[in-house]
């Protein structure tokens, strides 16, 4: 266990304790307020993606960024086998649901559409591809979320909410480490945006080398659907 671990732990501790505390119904009605805001994010992100490209240069710039980071252009030759290639990425020092990304990817069609014809170029392509995604799904959730929660003070629904008896505490304890879970995996999504900068590297190797937040990094369903709809929509 790392400090990474620990980092986790008392988010998902907190959010838990801070649920039991409030109870059920006005957990649930975190988590949902939440939740909504992730669902209608994963339907808008997609068209937020096309316009940062369209009217930007955010792109080219994190495509840049991240070859001079990873030191690609002197790690890979002009002429690289399959194997060599699959060497390559699987040294990269990236959180492996990335790493394993790029060597599904890693084949003719996925170049066409990234309008790349060397590895180099696919490897940071499809990284600021997903870098790309990212931001727009941070950028439309925190506008979503932030109307929401002005929509629900504006109404003042929580306090027309039921008050809470003991057993609703205990289930709001159930509900609050589901809330800390979202949040520890927002908060992956954001680190991943962040991970073609160079101070970053350390932090993937923690990742990697924990316990408890490498699982949960690796099975962030987040960050998997907005790798799975890169393949869409680049």
């Amino acid at each position: 266990m790392n400090v990474i671990d620990i980092i986790v732990l008392g988010i998902i501790i907190f959010s838990a304790v801070k649920a039991y505390h409030k109870g059920l119904i006005i957990s649930l009605f975190s988590l949902c307020s939440l939740l909504l805001p992730i669902f209608l994010t994963m339907q808008l992100y997609p068209a937020g993606s096309k316009l940062i490209d369209q009217h930007t240069k955010i792109y080219e710039s994190i495509q840049t960024s991240v070859a001079n980071t990873l030191n690609l252009r002197e790690q890979i030759s002009s002429q690289t086998s399959l194997e060599e290639q699959t060497n390559i990425i699987s040294e990269l020092p990236l959180p492996k649901t990335i790493r394993e990304s790029l060597l599904v990817n890693n084949n003719d069609a996925v170049y066409d559409l990234l309008q790349v014809n060397r590895l180099e170029d696919y490897i940071s392509g499809y990284i600021a591809r997903i870098a790309i995604n990212i931001l727009s799904f941070i950028i439309i959730f925190i506008i979503i979320y932030i109307g929401i929660r002005i929509l629900i003070k504006t109404m003042n629904i929580i306090s027309k909410l039921p008050v809470l008896n003991s057993l609703n505490k205990t289930l709001g304890l159930g509900f609050g480490v589901l809330l800390g879970l979202l949040r520890v995996w927002f908060l992956f999504v954001i680190i991943t945006f962040f991970g073609t900068n160079q101070g970053m590297i350390k932090v993937f190797e923690m990742i990697n080398d924990s316990t408890i937040a490498s699982i949960l990094y690796s099975n962030n369903y987040l960050l998997k659907v907005i790798i799975d709809l890169s393949k869409i929509i680049i």
